[in-house]
């Protein structure tokens, strides 16, 4: 029973760890080749916000082509479903 609360505890103290510490990540901590790439990929949805700019906030007049990525907000997702099975003795 002690090494599964012990365990248990472990878990949550990193995902708070992980999620309070992502709160606080700096632009400047995003590595470059990933900042291109979604600035890249960013540029490949322009034409679809210039069809559709009532749907993303803009109006007629406005220009997509100006439209710019902000600093944004770092998060995680979680993928592995091994956390989540019991385990068996």
């Amino acid at each position: 029973m002690r090494k599964k609360t012990l365990g248990l505890f472990v878990v949550l103290m990193m995902m708070c760890i992980s999620i309070f510490g992502s709160a606080y990540a700096e632009a400047s901590e995003i590595p470059p080749e990933i900042k291109k790439s979604v600035e890249d990929d960013f540029k490949s949805y322009i034409p679809s916000i210039e069809q559709q700019k009532t749907q993303f906030g803009l109006e007629e007049s406005d220009d997509a082509n100006l439209a710019t990525l902000g600093d944004g907000y770092p998060y995680y997702v979680f993928h592995s479903n091994d956390i989540l099975k019991p385990r068996t003795r």
